[in-house]
């Protein structure tokens, strides 16, 4: 929901697309979950179709609370579904948010994003946190903590840009 400005959420979903042409030169497939109003939902199963994802992602709603502890979950259950299906592939998780924890699971919203990326951790997947948030006062430390306790890669992210993201993760250390 706090992705909804209509520029960020545009830029979202094409910089998923251009990894997603980036892992089919690789042979890799890349999956989305996104997380809105009280609940997570895989939207694009992993896949190297870059016109499945376009329309899956046409269709994913902006708006509403960000349930980011729901959002952990189903990614951390994404990549071990992953994991079973093809033991061999490497899995990585790149979560991409600005850590705006305002719905949880039953308990303050931010500690049970806490609890849940522990969860995501211990799949053991690689991760990447790229921070989307712009920075605001009581804002510095926060997401940065959360990456730490997911044991991820760590990139802010002032103005989300395809071509940035894109760079952010082939750069990424693995």
């Amino acid at each position: 929901g706090s992705m909804a400005g209509r520029r960020r959420i545009v830029e979202a979903r094409s910089a998923v697309v251009a990894l997603l042409r980036d892992a089919y030169r690789n042979r890799d497939r890349v999956g989305v979950v996104v997380f809105r109003g009280e609940r997570a939902e895989v939207v694009l199963p992993p896949t190297n179709s870059v016109e499945l994802a376009q329309r899956r992602l046409a269709e994913v709603p902006t708006g509403g609370r960000t349930p980011l502890a729901a959002g952990l979950l189903a990614a951390g259950g994404l990549a071990l579904a992953h994991r079973r299906a093809c033991p061999a592939a490497p899995v990585r998780v790149v979560l991409l948010t600005d850590g705006r924890a305002n719905a949880g699971l039953g308990g303050d919203p931010w500690q049970d994003a806490l609890r849940a990326a522990e969860v995501l951790r211990g799949t053991g997947a690689d991760l990447l946190f790229i921070d989307v948030e712009k920075v605001h006062p009581g804002s510095a430390g926060r997401n940065r903590h959360l990456a730490e306790i997911l044991g991820a890669g760590y990139v802010r992210i002032e103005e989300l840009r395809a071509e940035r993201l894109l760079e952010v993760v082939r750069g990424w250390k693995r």
